[in-house]
C-alpha cells in the first residue's frame, strides 16, 4: 500500500515533467516557469492525496486545521525541491562544463547533487512547518530548539530520499526518455537536457 502511493507520487511528478518539457520543446517556448509551476502542482497534489490515504490507513488523528504558516513553509520547500530537481541541474551542468567536465557527466553530476545539497536549506522549512502544526501556540525560541535538535537526522534522511528520488531517478528518467525519444525522433534528440 505505502509503496504504491509513493511510487504514484514520483510517477506523476516525472510524467508532469516529461509532458511539460516535451510540450515546451514542440511549441518552442521557455520551459522554466511552466515546469516549475506544473511539476510542483502535480507533485504537491499527489503528495496531499498520499498523506490523506496514509492518515486514513494508519488511523492517526490530526491536530486540526493546518495553519497557513505551515502551508507556506511547505509550499516554499516543495517549489525549491522541484527547482533543484528539474530546473537547476542543466544550468549547473553548463557551469561545471566550463571547468573542464564533459557536459553529459556534468549534467548527471549536477542532477545527483542539486536535490541533495538543497536539503541543507530546505530541511529547516520542513521541520518548522511540522512544528507549527504540532505546536501551534509555542514561542519561536522553543521551535528553534526543536528544529536544531531534529535537523541532523531529518536532513540526512531527506538527503538520501531526494538523492534516490530526484538524483538517481532524474538520471534514470533522462536515460529512458532519451532512449524513447531517439527511437521516435531520430539521433538529433538533445540528450543533455531531456
Amino acid at each position: 500500500f505505502e509503496f504504491i502511493w509513493i511510487w504514484l507520487v514520483y510517477a506523476l511528478t516525472y510524467m508532469a515533467f516529461n509532458s511539460i518539457d516535451s510540450l515546451c520543446k514542440i511549441i518552442h517556448i521557455p520551459d522554466v516557469l511552466p515546469k516549475l509551476l506544473m511539476v510542483t502542482f502535480s507533485n504537491m497534489a499527489a503528495s496531499v492525496a498520499k498523506d490523506r490515504a496514509f492518515a486514513v490507513q494508519f488511523g492517526g488523528k490530526g491536530k486540526g486545521v493546518v495553519r497557513m504558516v505551515s502551508l507556506l513553509l511547505w509550499t516554499i520547500r516543495d517549489v525549491m525541491t522541484i527547482a533543484t530537481a528539474f530546473i537547476f541541474p542543466p544550468k549547473v551542468g553548463l557551469l561545471l562544463e566550463g571547468y573542464g567536465m564533459p557536459l553529459g557527466h556534468a549534467v548527471n553530476f549536477a542532477q545527483f547533487l542539486c536535490p541533495i545539497i538543497a536539503q541543507i536549506f530546505l530541511t529547516p522549512l520542513h521541520i518548522l512547518g511540522l512544528d507549527y502544526y504540532n505546536h501551534p501556540d509555542d514561542m519561536f525560541r522553543h521551535r528553534a530548539v526543536r528544529v536544531t535538535r531534529l535537523y541532523p537526522s531529518t536532513a540526512m534522511v531527506r538527503m538520501v530520499r531526494m538523492g534516490c528520488a530526484y538524483g538517481i531517478g532524474g538520471i534514470g528518467n533522462k536515460i529512458f526518455r532519451n532512449f524513447f525519444n531517439t527511437l521516435n525522433e531520430g539521433a538529433n534528440w538533445d540528450s543533455n537536457y531531456a
